[in-house]
Order: structure tokens, then sequence, then C-alpha cells
């Protein structure tokens, strides 16, 4: 990694303290992207993303301040980004909700298909902290531990978040 991001400094005299900056903050910046993102594979592609951004614009930077600081606030930066667009790409289509209503164990509570309809739109109408949960667990089958650790919440927290998914739904039905 660190030979194609040296390509990337414009000036050979600035490749020696590129790759001193690059040894010295390396496996802090991993560390912060690896709690952020809780994937060891995400974090690696953060940090060279990072690294990139810096190596890209190093003529352009003042070393002289808080460098760690300034590298680890980018790290963050692209961290953060990558994850929500990875709870983006899990937000789904409602024909996807309407697979996973029948999919996840509602299949009593669904009639017919106008009501599958209904119940779709009514999944899609939660928040979103509740819908990320309800199409984790019953559009990509993910257990609880693991959608806690994708979403940065507790175990508890998913499963109470399915429960009040269950609750709507339930709700619902009596009110026909």
């Amino acid at each position: 990694m660190l030979i194609t991001l040296l390509a990337l400094v414009d000036e050979p005299s600035d490749r020696e303290r590129f790759i001193a900056l690059y040894n010295e903050n390396r496996d802090s910046m991993y560390s912060y992207a690896l709690r952020i993102l809780g994937d060891k594979w995400l974090a690696e592609d953060a940090v060279h993303d990072a690294f990139e951004r810096v190596a890209i614009n190093f003529s352009r930077i003042d070393f002289c301040r808080n460098t760690r600081n300034l590298l680890l606030t980018v790290v963050k930066n692209i961290a953060l980004t990558m994850k929500k667009k990875l709870s983006r790409e899990i937000l789904i289509s409602d024909a996807d909700s309407k697979e996973a209503i029948t999919d996840c164990g509602f299949e009593e509570e669904v009639e017919t298909g106008c009501e599958i309809d209904r119940m779709a739109k009514l999944v899609s109408a939660m928040s979103e902290d509740y819908l990320i949960v309800f199409r984790l667990r019953c559009i990509h089958d993910l257990t609880y531990p693991q959608i806690a650790s994708l979403l940065g919440i507790t175990v508890a927290a998913a499963k109470k978040r399915m429960q009040r998914v269950r609750e709507k739904i339930a709700e619902y039905r009596r009110e026909g």
C-alpha cells in the first residue's frame, strides 16, 4: 500500500516525510476506523483512503500543528461516510419490505396481497432506526449480535427495536 501512495506524493523530498508520517500514524488510524466501522477490511480501506487524500495534498498540508489529530479527523470522516453509505445500501425498496414481511414470520398477520402492500407501507413509514433493524433481520437474515455490531448499538437495543416493529404491525392488525 505504501508504494502506491508514494507515487501520489509530488516532491521526492516529501516522500521520506510521508513514509515517517505513515509509519507513525497508520496503527492509530486503523484502530480508530475499526472502532467506527467494526470491520477490519473496511477499516483498512478507510485508512488507505485517508492516506491517499493526504498524499495527494501533501505539499499543501501544514504538519507543524497537531498532525496526528488531522490524520485522525480525516480517517474518522472517511469511516463515518463509509458507515453512512453502508446504512443507505441496507435501506431498500418497498418490494423488499413486502418480501420481508412474509419471510420474517409475519405470515399469520397477512391474509391478502393488499394487506401485504399496506403493511409494507407501514414498515417503510417507520423511523429509520426501526426500519434498518427490520430489514437487516428479515431481509438480510442477520443475527441480533451482527445487527448490533453493524449499527453500533447493543444486542438488547437491536432486539427491542425489532420488538417495536412487531408491536406496530400487531397494532396495525388490531386496527384493521
